[in-house]
């Protein structure tokens, strides 16, 4: 008979211990999705908060996606892209820098130092100005709706 105050029985603690192994070897993931997945949860909190309270910014967003897929290289490899248009479609764009961090891993390259502090200040300063609008407008968002 086990006493309450016994260790578990062995079996439960490799279990834990190669749950733990497994879960470790994924650890290199997560910086690339946790600020892609920043990003979007941050756009996805101020754009809902905007087509909450103006009705016609659901039809501007539905608008500009497609767009911004077809400026950002999703589709063609970057090389294409050379001269000042790669400064300004690939460089300055945002949206290349949340793609670049899901494809080089699929891809089997590391993202640049660029592509993580691009997409992690974005889901920071994101995370700011969200926090900001809702404690701005917490009291009138039921009446919007």
């Amino acid at each position: 008979m086990l006493d309450a105050l016994e260790a578990p029985p062995l079996p439960l603690q490799q279990s834990a211990a190669r749950d733990l192994i497994d879960g470790a070897a994924h650890v290199d993931l997560w910086p690339d999705w946790a600020g892609s997945n920043g990003i979007w949860i941050t756009i996805t909190l101020l754009l809902g908060r905007a087509c909450l309270r103006f009705r016609d910014v659901q039809q501007i967003v539905t608008s500009m996606l497609p767009i911004g897929m077809i400026v950002t290289p999703i589709f063609r490899p970057i090389d294409q892209v050379a001269g000042t248009a790669r400064m300004v479609f690939v460089q300055f764009n945002p949206l290349y820098h949340c793609v670049q961090m899901v494809r080089a891993p699929l891809l089997g390259a590391v993202p640049s130092a660029g592509n993580y502090i691009v997409v992690l200040a974005m889901a920071a300063a994101g995370w700011i100005v969200a926090y900001l609008v809702f404690a701005r407008f917490r009291a009138r968002i039921a009446y919007w709706s």
